[in-house]
């Protein structure tokens, strides 16, 4: 998914955030991978970001309205 994202995403602001956390995680426990659910949560964030019919305070203010993610 990761390397589909990169290459066709207009964006992958959060993809790329959520790689650096799991880098830093990872020096904590090597068990502390990016899952899959964690990938696709953060890819539809890319995508709603670069939809561009969401600014990001009005796209994260709609998801925490409705409980979806």
């Amino acid at each position: 998914m990761q390397k589909y994202a990169f290459k066709f995403f207009p964006s992958t602001k959060y993809l790329n955030y959520a790689l650096k956390v799991e880098t830093y995680t990872l020096q904590k426990a090597a068990n502390l991978v990016m899952n899959v659910d964690g990938c696709i949560g953060t890819l539809f964030l890319d995508l709603l970001h670069s939809s561009s019919l969401f600014t990001e305070v009005r796209g994260m203010s709609s998801l925490a309205d409705t409980h979806t993610l």
